[in-house]
């Protein structure tokens, strides 16, 4: 990964996701996804940084690290390629541009997410940051899997009140 790509940490407070068995939810792991923009693979403690960052270091070192994540080359595909079924970032629909007034691009209603999957499977599921990914009905987070969602849902919005 580069100082432009995006940088992805899956921690497990609980085992890894492999061989993880039953269907009590005490006995599954928790899972906590950090996407971050921007942020190269040595930034963080878990990954070598001279920066202290020891709250990610408990979480990660107490959970699975995952070192082998590919990033697209930019932000709105490479969060379509951690969330499609498959990987991959053929479930963008391109359906505008929208600094011209047109709808942005949409994370394909035909495609499984990772969310989707999460909820199904029994687990909680929250989002907090920059979705981007669609703000049409049908396509926002909290019709994609997440029971509940903190996002800006465009690209460039804003999470404060604005006062002119």
């Amino acid at each position: 990964m580069n100082r432009y790509g995006i940088y992805v940490l899956a921690l497990c407070s609980v085992g890894g996701l492999v061989g993880c068995s039953g269907d009590d939810p005490a006995e599954r792991p928790n899972i906590l996804y950090i996407v971050a923009d921007d942020l190269g693979y040595t930034d963080t403690g878990p990954f070598g940084s001279e920066i202290p960052t020891p709250n990610l270091d408990e979480l990660a070192f107490a959970g699975v690290r995952l070192t082998n994540f590919h990033t697209d080359t930019n932000c709105q595909k490479t969060r379509v390629m951690l969330m499609a079924s498959a990987g991959s970032g053929a479930a963008l629909e391109v359906v505008g541009n929208p600094m011209s007034g047109r709808r942005g691009n949409l994370l394909s209603r035909d495609w499984v997410i990772l969310p989707e999957l999460m909820r199904d499977a029994g687990y909680a599921t929250y989002m907090a940051g920059k979705w981007d990914l669609g703000a049409d009905e049908g396509y926002t987070p909290a019709t994609r899997g997440f029971d509940r969602s903190f996002v800006a849902v465009d690209a460039s919005a804003s999470h404060f009140a604005e006062r002119f």
